[in-house]
């Protein structure tokens, strides 16, 4: 399917049945579908962040097996699929996971397998003596060879709900691991089997055999744009759409996709670091209603970022608001989390819920950074609500950086600038470099909805802070003055600096704002600004200099 342009945006659809009989948009994704359906006694495994369309992807496979090719007319699948239908059976863990206790997550669990799988004949009877786990297993082995299949959706949700209260998480994977071991243990029942979630816990432990059948895809190159919208299927499936978003925010087609890629891309779920995707959740939204600044789709389809921090989060490097936009590190083998709930790696934790994604490897280090501007901005809020302990981010001096910005009144940006560093919570978070400044020039900007990067490369050098804003691209370079220090020569020197290594002008057209900024440890503000503006021509050869 190349072209959507009369069909409905699927806002929260995650019915394929009900996709495809209602008219709605889709992306076209069953060629993959396909290659993984088709593997005989298939077992697979998929973890992505939320909102990424993983119930959509699982009752896709249950219309193919149930129902063959009905609802994929004018799919790529439908010239590539010849096999039967099957029994189906659907689990949504998601509904066991509000429970107290061992015995009452066990009752939940045991409602809904003997619920699920009662349609197909299953019946459970209550004995102390064989569990319903037990009691399932023996009901698979009876059944006939490649006859059932079974997805799985949202595996990990009770354990992800009980993982600040160590002793039920572990009781909980105790039990999901009987279960597990049933599936493994059914003998050649399995035609398929497809589980889903946002949290890949590691094939040890709690989890031991039962998993360890399982194929974990969710970093297979060739699976990586299964869930999420590449730029190409964007531009491709849903053109005229990007057209109207295009018009309403006056820009071109091209530039409106630029921004859905920059605002909602960025995703990365692929150990070759080959394929990017934006948030499908995020991207049909913004379709609907196009807005100028970043909106938190993604967002605020989630939990609080404070709330996530406070419960699981520990790593000075992700606490820290200095640390704001470096990339941290992690080893190609830990990208998977432990079964002991005590023990989590909360840097992987992040990148499996999606404010984390794969930026570079190299050799068997993954580097991870922000996805995107939505996420770097819900970051920068975060970081800003610590170092102002809860402080009006506007009283603070950032509700008027967009409007100087946007006036290039670079002295009255200085001074919001310097509101909000007096507003800093000093004992918790004293500024101390050059390095930590910059780094909440970067917070503060992203704040106030301005998307700014930090410490980027170019073959004439490196540079500070860069971001586009009001039709100039600017280039920001912090000095720090220590006590006793002279602040003018300190700025002349940042200045010269960006002259020198030509700054911003290898890869900038048009208008280009050097500025230079010198933060007194003193006094705790900037006390010394300057600015310098270059027009480049469409070759990046500097025409004026003023």
């Amino acid at each position: 399917m190349s072209h959507l342009t009369e069909r409905f945006l699927p806002l929260g659809v995650s019915s394929f049945e009900e996709l495809r009989q209602g008219g709605f948009a889709y992306v076209d994704k069953t060629e993959m579908v396909c290659r993984l359906a088709s593997t005989r006694r298939g077992r697979f495994l998929l973890a992505r962040p939320r909102r990424f369309g993983k119930s959509l992807l699982v009752s896709t496979f249950e219309s193919l097996f149930r129902h063959g090719l009905r609802d994929f007319r004018g799919l790529a699948i439908e010239k590539l699929w010849s096999d039967k239908t099957y029994d189906v059976v659907r689990l949504d863990f998601s509904e066991t996971r509000r429970f107290a206790s061992a015995e009452q997550f066990q009752k939940r669990l045991a409602g809904l397998l003997t619920r699920e799988f009662g349609s197909l004949g299953f019946v459970y009877q209550e004995n102390p003596s064989r569990t319903v786990c037990e009691q399932l297993s023996e009901w698979l082995r009876s059944r006939a060879a490649d006859s059932l299949v079974i997805l799985i959706d949202e595996y990990e949700a009770p354990l992800t709900a009980c993982l600040d209260r160590p002793e039920l998480f572990n009781q909980a994977g105790v039990l999901m691991s009987e279960f597990y071991a049933a599936l493994k243990n059914s003998g050649d029942t399995l035609r398929f089997l497809f589980v889903t979630g946002i949290v890949r816990f590691s094939k040890t432990g709690i989890f031991a055999d039962a998993v360890n059948s399982i194929v974990d895809i969710t970093l297979k190159p060739q699976y990586g744009t299964l869930l999420g919208f590449t730029q190409e299927e964007i531009g491709r499936c849903l053109a005229d759409r990007i057209e109207q978003a295009a018009q309403a925010l006056g820009v071109t087609a091209s530039q409106a996709l630029d921004l859905i890629g920059s605002r909602y891309g960025g995703y990365c779920f692929d150990e070759l670091s080959s394929t990017r995707v934006s948030s499908p959740w995020a991207v049909l939204y913004f379709l609907k209603n196009p807005r100028s600044t970043v909106w938190k789709y993604w967002i605020r389809s989630g939990g609080s970022i404070s709330d996530l921090f406070k419960k699981h989060v520990r790593s000075p490097s992700l606490t820290d608001p200095e640390q704001y936009g470096s990339w941290l590190s992690v080893d190609r083998h830990a990208l998977s989390l432990p079964p002991d709930a005590q023990a989590l790696d909360d840097v992987v934790l992040l990148m499996q819920a999606g404010y984390l994604t794969i930026k570079e490897i190299r050799n068997n280090t993954i580097f991870l950074g922000y996805p995107n501007c939505e996420v770097a901005e819900a970051m920068a809020r975060y970081y800003t609500q610590l170092l102002l302990k809860g402080k009006n981010p506007a009283a603070g001096g950032l509700k008027d950086l967009r409007e100087h910005l946007a006036g290039c009144d670079v002295q009255a940006f200085a001074g919001d600038l310097s509101r909000a560093f007096l507003a800093i919570d000093s004992c918790g978070h004293p500024v101390t470099d050059k390095a930590g400044c910059r780094a909440l020039v970067s917070v503060f900007l992203n704040c106030a909805g301005i998307p700014a990067r930090s410490e980027s490369h170019n073959t004439l050098g490196r540079t500070g802070i860069e971001f586009a804003f009001g039709g100039v691209n600017w280039l920001l370079e912090v000095n720090f003055a220590k006590t006793g220090e002279n602040a003018k020569a300190l700025l002349a020197k940042v200045m010269n600096e960006m002259r020198d290594r030509r700054a911003g002008e290898q890869d900038k057209k048009g208008r280009l704002m050097r500025l230079g900024l010198v933060f007194s440890e003193d006094e705790r503000r900037f006390v010394e600004c300057d600015a310098e503006s270059i027009e480049t021509d469409v070759e990046g050869r500097v025409c004026k200099t003023h």
